[in-house]
């Protein structure tokens, strides 16, 4: 007979894991984090926020069609307090219009999630739909260089301007002056 462990969701071990894995640090790692990018968030509430947005990533990912060794990869990446890990290579915190904030981390590739999808996302959570704000780091807190600059802003534009032209969305970006993370400003616009 199988341990519950084994025959459970993929994602509800993840969920599990990560929630543990956070509670048995304090959320030190994630306060740090926060701290870094200058969110002023409980962490507990963050975690409870990512658990969420992972967890849209995955539905979206099945509706996709994606594969369940690409979404069991994909939840990897996101174990709490793994940023040593290089294959680790940018994290995605996302402001859910100052009702909560929440992180996801991709690969070099970024691939696993789609922003635009999660910009019409119903967080229940939070009552809000979307996101306003993105911020983006490397998971190993080293400054983003101008490699990582023109790779990221490429893949979030990319990924935004195929569903969204500029008539209907309006994006704004600036680096942070360390160059420790860099930050996609989100606004729909608004019709005369």
């Amino acid at each position: 007979m199988k341990k519950e462990t084994e025959t459970r969701d993929p994602f509800e071990r993840w969920a599990d894991k990560f929630q543990d894995d956070a509670e048995w640090d304090e959320f030190q790692e994630l306060s740090d984090r926060m701290d870094r990018h200058e969110i002023y968030a409980q962490p507990e509430e963050v975690v409870s926020s990512t658990i969420h947005l992972v967890a849209a990533c995955a539905a979206y990912w099945q509706m996709d069609g994606g594969s369940t060794r690409g979404l069991e990869n994909f939840l990897v990446l996101q174990r709490y307090g793994g940023k040593e890990d290089p294959a680790n290579t940018y994290d995605f915190t996302f402001d859910f219009h100052g009702m909560g904030h929440a992180t996801i981390t991709v690969g070099h590739d970024m691939t696993g999630f789609d922003l635009a999808d999660l910009y019409e996302y119903p967080w229940e959570l939070h009552r809000v739909v979307g996101y306003n704000r993105l911020l983006v780091s490397r998971s190993d807190s080293k400054p983003l260089t101008d490699q990582d600059l023109g790779d990221i802003e490429a893949r979030v534009l990319e990924d935004l301007r195929y569903d969204y032209c500029e008539e209907e969305l309006q994006i704004y970006f600036e680096a942070a002056h360390d160059c420790s993370f860099l930050t996609f400003f989100l606004s729909d616009v608004e019709d005369d």
